[in-house]
């Protein structure tokens, strides 16, 4: 029991002492006011007048009843700040959990990345081909024509389907059919067809670079999957030097349509040395048959020879270096062009 008493006496000592080491001010001032309650006591005693002890004591009144009610303060002002802050991270987490967004995410939601280039905006609506799409920019529909290359055309009803030519539009179908495009002008606004002449960005570049120009542009997409050549057309060159690497890329790795040069056809063996032995071992020698001479007149070799030019999108046959030629040519003899359909430039006036 006297064990107990005296470690209870201790406890309270060690509490008091802590208590006073944080309260050093405040034990000082009573302390203060003590002595002084002591000396003017004493004083009383000795019939002596004095205003030390006064002194004495309302100093040390100050100091206990300033610092004690300091610390009150102080423990009431921290017990706010620190509520408001629990309430406002409390109001910060509950924001975060009902709009799904991360404190740590400083980037607004919905923030447009301003472009370095003037670019249209449109909604494609339809998918012609692989390089021609329709586009509705603020109301109006557009027909555009991809700058810098050319794919395989599918809708003309004289000409067979060509290698690739569905496999183009069906790619380009399924990267822009419905989504939002960003067009790009160069110095041609629209070609001799009345179609607006564009680079056609799926998103809008942070800057111009070959990174960007890459992800982003589809022109330089379907350069890239092997799904087109390379057509250029001044003065709309902005972008034909990265087109060029595009396409030599695309060679080099048999992509899309270049991938089909590569496979040979049966009547076209592969150069190995059995083909070469059959070619080189002399064939029999017939035997001679009658011949039948036929004259053929001048006048229609000389039609037949002719070579004339068509566009890749037009109907129309033309003279070389006719006006509507600027944004393609493609050679073909003048009895190819009229049995696939084409029919004379008024404009040039090529051979009939």
């Amino acid at each position: 029991m006297r064990i107990l008493g005296i470690l209870v006496a201790l406890g309270i000592l060690i509490s008091s002492l802590s208590w006073a080491i944080d309260n050093i001010l405040g034990v000082i001032g009573l302390a203060l006011a003590a002595w002084g309650v002591y000396e003017w006591n004493k004083n009383k005693k000795l019939g002596t007048v004095s205003k030390v002890p006064g002194v004495i004591v309302a100093a040390g009144l100050c100091l206990s009843l300033g610092w004690f009610g300091f610390a009150n303060d102080g423990n009431s002002i921290t017990s706010v700040v620190t509520s408001k802050q629990q309430k406002d991270s409390s109001s910060q987490v509950q924001l975060a959990s009902i709009t799904g967004t991360n404190q740590q995410d400083t980037t607004p939601v919905g923030q447009k990345v301003k472009s370095p280039i003037s670019l249209l905006a449109g909604a494609v609506t339809r998918v012609v081909d692989g390089d021609t799409i329709h586009v509705n920019i603020d109301g109006k529909e557009e027909t555009v024509r991809l700058i810098g290359i050319d794919t395989p055309e599918t809708h003309h009803p004289n000409k067979p389907v060509q290698p690739y030519r569905p496999e183009a539009e069906q790619f380009t179908r399924s990267q822009l059919d419905g989504k939002q495009v960003w067009l790009e002008k160069d110095v041609q606004e629209r070609n001799a067809d009345g179609q607006l002449l564009a680079y056609v960005w799926t998103s809008q570049p942070n800057e111009i670079n070959d990174k960007e120009i890459r992800e982003k542009m589809f022109n330089a997409k379907l350069a890239l999957e092997g799904y087109a050549q390379e057509l250029t057309a001044s003065p709309d060159v902005k972008y034909s030097d990265s087109f060029s690497v595009y396409i030599r890329e695309a060679k080099e790795g048999n992509k899309g349509l270049w991938g089909l040069a590569s496979n040979p056809s049966p009547e076209q063996p592969a150069n190995n040395d059995s083909a070469t032995k059959r070619v080189t071992q002399p064939a029999p020698t017939p035997a001679p048959t009658p011949t039948v001479k036929t004259t053929t007149p001048e006048s229609v070799v000389n039609k037949q020879e002719v070579t004339v030019y068509i566009t890749d999108t037009g109907s129309k046959y033309h003279s070389a270096g006719c006006q509507y030629l600027r944004t393609s040519q493609i050679p073909i003899s003048l009895s190819n062009a009229k049995s696939s359909g084409y029919t004379p430039c008024s404009r040039c006036a090529p051979p009939m």
